[in-house]
C-alpha cells in the first residue's frame, strides 16, 4: 500500500471532520452548548487551562485560536476578557457549527476556513516545551506555568529561528 501524498492525507483528515461534525449536533452536549453560549461569561474550559490563560493575560487582547473545531472553546475566550478572538480550522462543517453559536452569542468571533498555518506546529513545540519546563520545577500548569522567563524564552527561540 503506498503512502498518501501530505495533500491527500489532509483531504482525507478534513472529510472526516466534515462527517463526523453532524453527530455532535445530535447530542444533548450540542442543546446545552446553544443554550451556555448566551451567557457572556460561558466558558466551557477546565481550571488548569482557565487558569494558564488568565495568567497568560488574555482580558483585552486579541486571540487566534488554531483548529477551533465548533468555536466553543474561542466564545470561551471572550469570558476570559479577550477584546477579539479569531479561530481558524479546515472544517466547513465544524465552522459552520460555530458560527451557529457565536449567532446566539453575545460575542462576534471571526471564524476562517483554512488549514492549519505553518507557524502554528512550531510555535505549539515552544509553548510545550516551556510548559514542560515549569512542571518539571514543579510548578502547576493551573497556577501560573507561563511566567516572564518562559515569554522571554519563547520570544529568544522565535528570533532565533528555534520555533
Amino acid at each position: 500500500m503506498d503512502m498518501p501524498s501530505a495533500q491527500q492525507a489532509i483531504a482525507c483528515n478534513k472529510d472526516a471532520w466534515d462527517q463526523s461534525a453532524d453527530l455532535h449536533k445530535t447530542t444533548e452536549t450540542w442543546s446545552a452548548l446553544l443554550n451556555g453560549v448566551r451567557d457572556p461569561g460561558f466558558s466551557c474550559l477546565d481550571p488548569t487551562l482557565t487558569g494558564l490563560l488568565q495568567d497568560i493575560g488574555v482580558a483585552g487582547k486579541e486571540v487566534l485560536q488554531v483548529c477551533c473545531n465548533n468555536g466553543r472553546e474561542s466564545l470561551s475566550l471572550f469570558g476570559l476578557g479577550a477584546r477579539s478572538v479569531v479561530g481558524v480550522d479546515q472544517s466547513r462543517a465544524f465552522l459552520q457549527q460555530a458560527r451557529e453559536l457565536a449567532d446566539v452569542s453575545p460575542h462576534n468571533p471571526e471564524f476562517i476556513e483554512s488549514d492549519t498555518p505553518p507557524v502554528a506546529i512550531p510555535l505549539a513545540r515552544a509553548l510545550r516545551h516551556c510548559l514542560g519546563d515549569h512542571r518539571r520545577a514543579g510548578l502547576d500548569a493551573g497556577c501560573g506555568a507561563v511566567h516572564a522567563p518562559c515569554r522571554e524564552d519563547l520570544e529568544t527561540r522565535w528570533h532565533a529561528g528555534d520555533v
